[in-house]
């Protein structure tokens, strides 16, 4: 497995690069945004878990991204510190989703108002950890820390897994 072993108190940046492109006859649509993930470790959570904090900063629209619920959801929280519990491999499985949930409802822009609109119903699809809403990208490509590598050199296939593409 690989592993994640980052200092308590220092912090882990990861700089992330969301793009969606959909077609529609002959319209394309494509949203392109940025933004920073910092990640600050301060324990661990017996058995096999580390706790601390996150913030997503510098947000930036680099095309047409206004309209994407997530850009939406990350300049609604840009710069606030929330609590975060990762397993000691590296993948996010819960942060303080109330807390997040009710930073976006006060603090969601309204210069979109039918996503404003659509954005409780959005925000309910969520699951209750809410990890998939605000580090979807991280959490997505931290899978394969899970995995072990097998050292013999045969080949693994895992039937019934229902992850998303990323």
């Amino acid at each position: 497995r690989f592993g994640f072993f980052p200092k308590h108190g220092e912090d882990v940046v990861y700089r992330i690069e969301l793009t969606q492109e959909s077609t529609f006859r002959t319209q394309t649509l494509r949203h392109r945004w940025t933004h920073e993930l910092v990640i600050n470790i301060s324990g661990t959570k017996p058995p096999d878990s580390v706790v601390g904090h996150f913030i997503i900063r510098n947000v930036v629209n680099d095309e047409s991204a206004a309209g994407d619920p997530f850009y939406a959801i990350a300049r609604a929280i840009e710069g606030e510190r929330f609590a975060l519990t990762m397993l000691s491999y590296g993948v996010p499985v819960e942060v303080d989703w109330l807390a997040i949930r009710h930073r976006i409802e006060s603090n969601l822009d309204k210069s979109d108002p039918r996503l404003a609109a659509s954005m409780p119903q959005i925000l309910s699809m969520f699951p209750p950890d809410g990890v998939d809403a605000v580090m979807r990208a991280l959490w997505v490509t931290s899978i394969p820390h899970l995995r072990t590598f097998a050292r013999d050199g045969s080949k693994t296939t895992v039937a019934g897994v229902d992850l998303p593409a990323y």
